[in-house]
């Protein structure tokens, strides 16, 4: 149960991806500590985590698909489904965990940042 719970936090935000990517565009933030925050917090539900996961793997492919040219979405829907994915999160650890919140609230930038530049994103 631990190790399907770690994969599910893991693929919620898909921080092992944009470790990398992430600091270099916000040095202070430590992606490392999130990622363990995340994966301890029971402030977010089993199944949650598992619904939040396939939203984030459909964005993550939609984000390849725009960066590719071969899909027609446009980067301001893909910003409002990022935003709106984020906002949720966000509302799910506020009062539980109100520290991961600040914490995820401080990467909203950096992430965004990562996903919506193409060679950031091809770095992935």
């Amino acid at each position: 149960m631990k190790v399907l719970r770690w994969y599910l936090v893991r693929c919620v935000i898909n921080i092992s991806m944009l470790h990398n990517s992430v600091a270099i565009a916000d040095p202070a933030f430590d992606l490392a500590d999130l990622e363990n925050w995340l994966r301890e917090t029971d402030a977010i539900g089993l199944f949650t985590k598992l619904s939040l996961k396939t939203q984030v793997d459909k964005l993550i492919d939609d984000f390849r698909g725009f960066h590719s040219g071969e899909d027609s979405v446009d980067i301001e829907s893909l910003r409002q489904r990022y935003q709106a994915l984020l906002s949720e999160t966000l509302g799910l650890v506020e009062i539980d965990d109100p520290e991961l919140y600040k914490d995820i609230s401080r990467a909203r930038g950096a992430l965004w940042t990562v996903l919506a530049d193409e060679l950031k994103f091809a770095s992935l």
